[in-house]
């Protein structure tokens, strides 16, 4: 069993940890010396494993939560958190942002909704709930991203925006960069105006994306958006071919592991989706051919297939 984690860890490769209250439900990701993950609803923990300051019924419960998560990740001290406000901007931080937000809201980057770094041993991330959070790594160089973007930011094209920023400080290689996503609404699950569908129609149009699969008819003028695949378009645009490409399945609206503010409310947490780079390299590096070829594919099968009732509108 400890050789098996070994490998899950040195291997680009999903699963699930079903945990106690000690720990948090979360998929998990490694790739030589970067690793990341996507917390899940935790029913036992407080709050249900909520990890945003910036919304929560009690802040002392959510940095429990946090303190759990430090223990598998790196310690608080050097997290830096972004407060988002969907927006289109982005931030390149360093170990000077260590500690921003992780102990306060108040001190969180502002009016930012992407990060990048360069920088071993800083951890960054996103909140969200029902909101796409999407994570990018590439450990040649070695950088690490994370992208929050509901169909506020992807009208905006954030993620264009972070591939852009990378582009013009020398990060961008497309043929080794990969891309996670987090759970988030899936397409029988957002159901949207056609205000909504105008604005994700023109940013395409400025950007010269095709939208064929996006946007399904609902009923009268409301229509259902397809936000990955919108944001997968974008990657497709900028030469990241489809296999570097991590999609998810858990659709946050129907199952039991997501926050979801359009079913909850206010009364939600939020996913926290977060990535780092390692200070040193490990001594020891195990990689399966097998393993790397089929990550979604088990990670499909580990989740199972997701309780979504396809032809169910958001009212």
């Amino acid at each position: 069993m400890d050789f098996i984690f070994i490998c899950l860890h040195l291997s680009r490769y999903w699963y699930t940890e079903s945990m106690t209250v000690h720990h948090l439900n979360r998929l998990v990701f490694s790739d030589q010396i970067i690793h990341g993950c996507f917390t899940l609803r935790t029913p036992d923990a407080p709050e249900s494993g909520n990890l945003a300051l910036h919304v929560c019924l009690n802040p002392a419960d959510v940095m429990e939560n946090r303190r759990m998560l430090q223990k598998e990740t790196l310690p608080l001290e050097k997290w830096c958190l972004p407060w988002q406000k969907h927006t289109a901007t982005i931030m390149r931080v360093t170990k000077k942002d260590a500690g921003k937000g992780a102990f306060d809201a108040q001190s969180s980057i502002l009016e930012t909704d992407g990060l990048y770094t360069t920088d071993p041993g800083l951890l960054i991330g996103v909140f969200t709930a029902d909101c796409l959070g999407i994570l990018l790594e590439d450990p040649t160089i070695p950088m690490v991203a994370a992208v929050h973007s509901g169909w506020k930011g992807t009208a905006q094209a954030i993620l264009l925006r972070l591939l852009e920023a990378l582009k013009q400080d020398g990060l961008f290689h497309p043929e080794t960069l990969q891309v996670y996503f987090s759970p988030s609404l899936l397409v029988h699950s957002l159901e949207v105006g056609p205000e909504v569908v105008d604005q994700i129609c023109e940013m395409a149009q400025n950007n010269n994306l095709s939208l064929e699969g996006c946007i399904h008819p609902g009923q009268g003028d409301r229509s259902f958006l397809d936000n990955q695949l919108v944001n997968v378009r974008m990657l497709e645009s900028q030469g990241i071919p489809p296999q570097n490409i991590h999609l998810s399945n858990l659709n946050t609206k129907t199952s039991p592991y997501g926050f979801s503010y359009r079913r909850d409310g206010h009364k939600t947490g939020e996913h926290f989706s977060c990535i780092w780079i390692e200070e040193e390299k490990p001594s020891l590096f195990l990689t399966s051919d097998s393993l790397l070829q089929q990550p979604d594919a088990h990670w499909a099968s580990v989740l199972g297939a997701d309780s979504c009732h396809n032809n169910e509108p958001h009212n």
